[in-house]
């Protein structure tokens, strides 16, 4: 890939190994031009590592397989380690930017339904039979993580899941189960002591301080602020042990908040960083995003350098600009080759977990619109066929495999057909390409312009 920035230096990205080398103007100058037999045969060498098309050898190693088999999609979640349930879709909260609210479509209708316990227990059991066969390959922790809406609204449901796996443990002593909550934070002094009996992860929802969380409203548009603070301060004050251990926090960044003040408000409070997320790419409000598509120059003046070299996530490098495509600041940079078999970044069905909505329906995630469930589970049968799944992953990656196959990102692109190129199901299109390509030249125009932030940056986080 070749990248010029603003003070027209022009670099070279590698398709294959991921380092960035800066191309002298004579080298850039001679790809179009074969005199010079010695640029000539650097042009060779770079082609063959993946830095310039041209290889044949690199051609031939990212044909990417587009059939998937019924055979391997059962291995697939027969070796499935997570299982995450929407308890229910009701939730104690209206927050504007939710992805269950009038700013997005496709995500199925809410009509504040609890999941069943039957279905859930078959979930559990379906996926537990098949660990049984000789295709599983795994170790045997499971995941079980609950959502919602606000899932604690669905405590009673909780507790028979916790049950229900704790019964399991007594016949079948070699598996593990652990669990893990994304919530609110509203109810969870009432319920912290379960939750810290079985050793719950929990996620709480925080945007910063009390203007930063002006999006997450109750459902009278009063403010939640208050509310969430005071019950972080209960459990952090009364069960401190596990509020070190267990919880953590999410951050989505929008227009009411800033690096500087998120950081500022959780150290202020003795609160761990928190991870940060942007508001979902499919939201059709702008009004939610400004300050999250910020130049880095303009970051810099608001939040100074803690925006890129304290948070320690490459979140404000690389991961927004690239388009999700590299995730940390090392990743740009080294030199590891993921050598997928199929094109895109999609994860295969159930490689890395299955998502039941309180509807009773079956996807690979949480994060992806309801127009193409795998399955469902309904009066406790589970209605799965793996056949169907694999043609449907492969009718998929046949319609874009003719764009990522001329790609240059192809080893490393992170974009999901169910989320990010889906459209038209009967014409995938991509259009990151184009805009990575700004993004990594705007970033590193910005680390030309500022090269001792750049310094500081590979001292804390490259130079380990």
């Amino acid at each position: 890939m070749i990248l010029k920035t603003r003070n027209e230096n022009t670099y070279l990205l590698s398709a294959i190994d991921k380092p960035i080398l800066f191309m002298p103007p004579e080298f850039a100058e001679s790809l179009s031009n074969d005199k010079n037999s010695y640029y000539k045969k650097k042009r060779l060498f770079l082609e063959e590592h993946g830095f310039l098309f041209g290889s044949k050898e690199y051609e031939t190693k990212t044909t990417f397989q587009t059939s998937i088999s019924k055979e391997l999609v059962k291995s697939f979640f027969s070796n499935c380690v997570t299982i995450a349930f929407e308890v229910t879709e009701d939730c104690n909260l209206h927050c504007d930017y939710c992805i269950y609210g009038e700013n997005y479509k496709n995500r199925g209708g809410r009509a504040s339904k609890n999941m069943d316990f039957l279905d859930a227990q078959a979930t559990i059991d379906f996926v537990l039979n098949l660990k049984k066969t000789e295709k599983n390959v795994l170790n045997t922790d499971i995941y079980i993580n609950f959502y919602g809406g606000e899932p604690l609204l669905n405590i009673k449901l909780i507790k028979n899941i916790v049950d229900y796996c704790e019964q399991i443990k007594q016949i079948r002593h070699n598996l593990n189960f652990i669990f893990s909550i994304t919530t609110n934070g509203l109810l969870i002094d009432k319920y912290i002591d379960f939750l810290e009996r079985f050793d719950f992860q929990i996620l709480i929802s925080l945007d910063g301080n009390r203007k930063n969380n002006q999006y997450r409203k109750f459902k009278d548009q009063t403010e939640s602020f208050d509310f969430l603070i005071k019950n972080i301060k209960f459990v952090q004050k009364n069960h401190l042990a596990f509020f070190k251990k267990n919880i953590r926090f999410n951050t989505v960044l929008h227009d009411k908040n800033s690096y500087s003040e998120i950081l500022s408000f959780f150290k202020e409070n003795n609160l761990k960083k928190p991870g940060y997320t942007l508001v979902n790419s499919n939201i059709n409000n702008d009004k939610f995003r400004p300050k999250a598509r910020l130049s880095p120059e303009e970051i810099l003046q608001q939040n100074g350098e803690s925006a890129f070299v304290e948070i320690g996530t490459a979140y404000t490098q690389f991961f927004d600009l690239s388009f999700n495509h590299f995730s940390t600041y090392r990743s740009l940079t080294s030199k590891k080759t993921l050598n997928r078999e199929f094109p895109t970044g999609t994860c295969l069905p159930a490689t890395k977990k299955i998502f039941i909505t309180a509807q009773g329906k079956i996807f690979p995630c949480e994060t992806i619109e309801h127009t193409y469930p795998l399955g469902s589970v309904e009066n406790g049968i589970v209605n799965i066929s793996f056949e169907y799944i694999a043609q449907l992953y492969s009718d998929l990656f046949k319609k874009i495999n003719q764009q990522c196959a001329v790609c240059d990102l192809r080893e490393f692109c992170a974009e999901c057909v169910f989320l990010d190129l889906i459209g038209d199901p009967e014409k995938l299109r991509c259009s990151k390409r184009k805009k990575l390509h700004e993004g990594i030249e705007e970033k590193l125009s910005f680390l030309e312009k500022n090269p001792e932030i750049n310094n500081k940056i590979w001292k804390k986080y490259y130079y380990v």
